[in-house]
């Protein structure tokens, strides 16, 4: 994060000095350092994640026991923010693909911070849901079409157990 502005990810940039300054407090610049997870499914998230750099790969485990990818966030998402807006639990495990740097914000400040009525947080907001709902469009069509392949979709970083 720069002394005179927003971090380097794109959402955090589209917040003018007035209206990044509540933000500012409570965000903690971190390393994304390879196969550190950032969430996992089904599991109470802390924090929602700005990559700054880097890429997230953002994996569902499948019930046959295979993980497919549906998504890869960068520079320009928000990694956890459907879920902190809704109960706070990851629907999919989330880990540093590509290393980087980011910004976390735990997750009571991200939902304070969203509440208010500065339009640009909202964006911030409405992205996030417009996210869950592509992605959960991306798992239908995916797992439709896993279903009709008996290929194995595997993931690079994963090891199998």
């Amino acid at each position: 994060m720069t002394a005179s502005g927003p971090p380097s990810n794109r959402l955090l940039q589209v917040l003018d000095a007035a209206d990044f300054d509540p933000v500012r407090p409570h965000l903690a610049t971190i390393d994304l350092v390879r196969e550190i997870v950032l969430g996992e499914a089904g599991a109470a998230l802390r924090h929602v994640h700005f990559p700054q750099g880097g890429t997230v790969s953002i994996t569902v485990s499948l019930s046959e026991g295979q993980a497919i990818e549906v998504a890869m966030p960068g520079c320009d998402s928000i990694v956890g923010g459907g879920a902190a807006l809704a109960d706070g639990i990851a629907a999919s495990d989330a880990a540093v693909l590509v290393p980087g740097t980011g910004s976390a914000l735990e997750i009571p400040a991200f939902r304070t911070i969203t509440a208010v009525s500065i339009p640009q947080m909202m964006g911030i907001r409405r992205n996030a849901i417009s996210l869950v709902r592509l992605r959960c469009n991306m798992l239908e069509s995916r797992a439709t079409a896993g279903a009709r392949s008996k290929s194995p979709t595997r993931v690079p970083w994963k090891q199998p157990v």
